[in-house]
């Protein structure tokens, strides 16, 4: 029964490793880049209601550091309040109902290209 769990569980590992990134590959190579990935339309967008001035921050060195930056209007003053990013939702809004995300480079927070 331990072998037959140990080789179930090999041919399970084997499979995703070989199997599972050809239809990563293929699915990849398939879909159609539609462009960049614009936080700072998307920030803006999705500000439910809060009111001020909208930006965007990151770590350059991090795709998936964005966030959305909202701070108090004048003359209010107070903490800027900071809201992650959907980078899915910014390709659906962007580009259309079905376009989805992915980082060229995990390295690299402006290598975010939206696909369909």
């Amino acid at each position: 029964m331990r072998t037959m769990k140990k080789l179930l569980a090999s041919t399970v590992i084997i499979a995703s490793m070989t199997g599972g990134g050809v239809l990563l590959s293929a699915t990849s190579a398939s879909a159609a880049q539609l462009g960049s990935v614009n936080v700072q339309k998307y920030c803006e967008q999705n500000r439910g209601a809060l009111q001020g001035n909208v930006s965007t921050t990151r770590n350059n060195n991090d795709a998936y550091s964005w966030r959305c930056v909202y701070s108090p209007p004048p003359p209010f003053v107070g903490s800027s309040t900071y809201r992650s990013v959907d980078m899915n939702l910014a390709c659906r809004q962007q580009y259309s109902p079905k376009a989805w995300a992915k980082p060229l480079n995990t390295h690299d927070a402006n290598s975010w290209r939206c696909y369909d």
